[in-house]
């Protein structure tokens, strides 16, 4: 078999194993995230807390819920929504009787069930293809008070020279889980975002043996209007149906 044809059989068979891995598999996530990224996979998704400081805060798509969690030591009121069951259920599993004000809701990124304005932050790390639909970010844009944050962690790369290290950067690469940042995103992806009402600042995070990609998105006072084309992420675009 050609090594084209292994590359595209390896995507093809981890992103169906990595949509398991939120439902029927979603009991063995952590093992699996620890795996693949050589222990550094709960490191990144921790690394957005710093940065973290207006409340309530949204976490859209927490997973098994480390950040939930980690927030809610701190005594924060944090909102959490995943459309996976299997996810709400281990995430309220792992931060019960927390000091923290949390609640978690099962939804979708484009119809977030919150009223306007109501969250300081919200924060997405390594979200699934919603986060490249435009309709999310009208979403984000909504319930972000003005002024408000969205942090989102799309990408992370694997840069320690032990051998584990560079085997499982050369995974990553073939399965394209750490695309370059213009393959990941494309310059009129960030434009359409920023019509909806975004001042947007990018950031590489240097972390042990990697670093992460960190988007913040500041939600703008600018009155809120959809943008008059649609975007689908990799295919044309097409005007939006009003």
């Amino acid at each position: 078999m050609e090594i084209g044809a292994i590359n595209r059989f390896l995507r093809w068979f981890l992103t169906h194993f990595f949509r398991l891995l939120y439902t029927r598999l979603a009991w063995t996530y952590d093992l699996v995230a620890a795996v693949v990224s050589v222990g550094l996979w709960k490191s990144w998704v921790l690394s957005v807390v710093p940065r973290i400081k207006q409340e309530p805060v949204l976490e859209i798509g927490f997973g098994p819920g480390h950040l939930l969690n980690h927030l809610t030591q701190s005594g924060r009121t944090v909102i959490g929504l995943d459309a996976s069951r299997q996810m709400v259920q281990m995430s309220q599993a792992r931060v019960h009787n927390r000091p923290g004000k949390i609640h978690l809701v099962r939804g979708y990124a484009q119809q977030l069930p919150f009223p306007q304005g109501y969250f300081g932050s919200v924060v997405m790390t390594f979200p699934a293809e919603f986060s490249l639909e435009l309709a999310t970010w009208n979403e984000i844009w909504r319930v972000l008070a003005p002024g408000g944050t969205c942090f989102w962690l799309p990408a992370a790369w694997i840069t320690g020279k032990g051998l584990l290290h560079r085997l499982a950067a050369g995974l990553f690469r073939i399965t394209h889980q750490a695309p370059s940042k213009s393959q990941f995103l494309d310059q009129q992806l960030f434009e359409l975002i920023a019509q909806v009402g975004f001042t947007i600042n990018q950031h590489t995070l240097s972390l042990r043996n990697s670093q992460v990609w960190l988007i913040e998105l500041t939600r703008s006072n600018i009155p809120f209007s959809y943008p008059k084309v649609e975007y689908t992420h990799g295919s044309t675009n097409r005007s939006r149906q009003d």
